[in-house]
């Protein structure tokens, strides 16, 4: 066993599901589950199974095992097992996805029929710090978590629920939306052999758990029908108004996209930029028009209703701008190549602030605006194949999630 667990950090990084690095994780990970036999070794696979989870880079079909071999030991070993998950689901600034895995693990000890833990203090903690991510902040695990207390519930595994979960109940059991989540994902079909049989083979449950809020969102965000009376309540809600300029939010990063002139170019920006960077950046688009157009709403997916807009049309408009901006602070990167701009790699640090200048699609920057003194720096992307350029919006997308994983 401690020959095995030796193995894990030389094991290669997963890419392609049908890669021999996936199949090694496999393997290695399966034998680890099969070999738990004595309590020394249940402490050391827990142990393994949550660094490489919250780790990441995993496959969906490599964190199933992984997750099953964590719950396996937290059954097989000691108790302090459960008690170290409790703590890990104490820490409420785990990332989102480690947290989801996490409660995915504590969800098939709480609900599996055989788990076998005695009605004690490790199993009111447990539960404790589950009920308390359903009233988290973040998305994804407090809908695992509403849904496993959901599950419960229902079960009657929880003996004297309280006002705030019987509420909870309630609201999972009747909204429309939850109604359609509980369908989709089925949290009692994902339970029943999963830790015991170790490799079980189905999605994991935050991949389950994302693909039905998707669909969920989609149905519950479609507009009502034109022919019903907009005063009777169906089972859609309307998109809300978008939100006022609220001066107390710090604007990071500006994407200044005035002389990009695609459509979904455009809409793809307003929507990267939103989902990576939320209220802390504003695009700039070279006019209000395009918010008008259908095509621009059907691909924004209503990111323009929360993010900071501002028309900036290509001239004097543009170059005030830029300068109100370096006065203020902020660095001009224009996403260019010429003869001194800088690949973006690992080692390049951006700036807590700038602007982000983007050129257009077929001609990028033009010459006067390069020249003008208000670029401070050119970043290029390192490209390897006979492609010389990249689409505008999945060259910003890039710098900007690498700006995300250094700030």
């Amino acid at each position: 066993m401690e020959e095995l667990l030796k193995l894990k950090d030389s094991l290669p990084v997963e890419g392609s599901p049908h890669g021999e690095a996936h199949g090694q994780q496999l393997r290695f990970w399966l034998c680890l589950g099969h070999l738990m036999s004595i309590e020394s070794h249940t402490v050391a696979a827990a142990a393994a199974a949550r660094e490489a989870l919250q780790r990441g880079a995993l496959l969906p079909a490599t964190r199933v095992v992984v997750q099953n071999v964590w719950a396996q030991a937290v059954v097989q070993g000691p108790k302090r097992l459960v008690l170290d998950l409790v703590e890990q689901l104490k820490d409420t600034e785990m990332p989102e996805a480690f947290a989801t895995n996490s409660l995915a693990v504590a969800a098939q000890l709480l609900l599996h029929p055989d788990f076998a833990l005695s009605e004690g203090n490790e199993l009111e903690q447990l539960w404790s710090a589950t009920i308390a991510w359903s009233a988290s902040y973040v998305h994804q695990p407090r809908l695992l978590a509403s849904l496993v207390l959901f599950h419960a519930l229902e079960e009657q595994r929880i003996r004297t629920p309280g006002w705030y979960l019987e509420a909870l109940h309630q609201q999972v059991r009747d909204a429309s939306a939850f109604k359609k989540l509980r369908s989709k994902v089925k949290i009692e079909d994902w339970i029943s052999d999963c830790w015991r049989e170790v490799l079980k083979p189905t999605r994991p449950l935050d991949v389950q758990l994302a693909k039905a809020c998707k669909q969920v969102a989609g149905d519950f965000w479609s507009p009502p029908d034109e022919d019903a009376d907009e005063h009777v309540s169906g089972s859609h809600q309307r998109r809300p108004e978008r939100p006022g300029n609220d001066q107390g939010d710090v604007v990071d990063i500006v994407v200044c996209a005035s002389l990009v002139d695609n459509v979904p170019n455009m809409a793809g920006l307003v929507r990267t930029s939103e989902a990576l960077l939320g209220r802390r950046v504003e695009v700039a688009l070279r006019n209000e028009k395009v918010l008008q157009e259908a095509s621009f709403q059907k691909m924004v997916v209503a990111a323009d209703k929360s993010v900071r807009l501002s028309s900036v049309p290509c001239g004097p408009r543009l170059l005030a701008f830029l300068r109100e901006h370096r006065s203020a602070g902020r660095e001009v990167i224009a996403l260019e190549q010429t003869s001194s701009s800088e690949m973006l790699q690992a080692e390049l640090r951006l700036p807590q602030r700038f602007v982000l200048l983007l050129g257009s699609e077929q001609e990028g920057l033009p010459a006067w605006l390069l020249q003008s003194g208000l670029v401070d720096r050119c970043i290029e992307l390192p490209l390897r194949g006979q492609t010389g350029s990249l689409n505008v919006h999945v060259a910003a997308a890039m710098l900007l999630w690498h700006y995300r994983l250094q700030h």
